[in-house]
């Protein structure tokens, strides 16, 4: 089972990664968001608990109040990416997690294989992975 059957199962057809899917869907619900809003909603999310996006809703799961901005993203910083994402869209962003079928494929050789060099993990403490 690839990554993303794996969490439909878990998570159910709501969850970001499902709802990332198809292409064109979430992009149509972010539209008329605006790219700004959709960031702030995004990078301020404080949540724990799974990441959803309800079809039909866009980002209607999110809670209306305001949330600062974290100490390493400045309104300018925000208002920078929200620019480029205007300009684009946020296809090839999402398009990252259409793809992980395929890296799924991709790296199926390697199940089970260990990591045998030193690495390391850094998460944030509101990190979702």
């Amino acid at each position: 089972m690839n990554t993303v059957e794996w969490l439909k199962a878990i998570y159910g057809e709501d969850h970001y990664i499902s709802r990332f899917q198809v292409p064109g869907e979430i992009e149509a619900e972010f539209a008329p968001i605006g790219a700004k809003s959709v960031l702030k909603k995004i990078l301020t999310y404080r949540d724990p608990a799974p990441f959803y996006f309800p079809k039909g809703k866009g980002l209607a799961a999110f809670p209306d109040a305001p949330v600062a901005l974290s100490s390493w993203l400045s309104e300018e910083e925000l208002d920078y990416y929200a620019n480029k994402f205007e300009q684009t869209g946020f296809t090839g962003g999402v398009n990252y997690y259409r793809a992980l079928p395929i890296n799924w494929e991709l790296t199926a050789p390697w199940t089970g294989a260990q990591v045998k060099v030193p690495t390391k993990f850094i998460v944030g403490e509101f990190d979702l992975v």
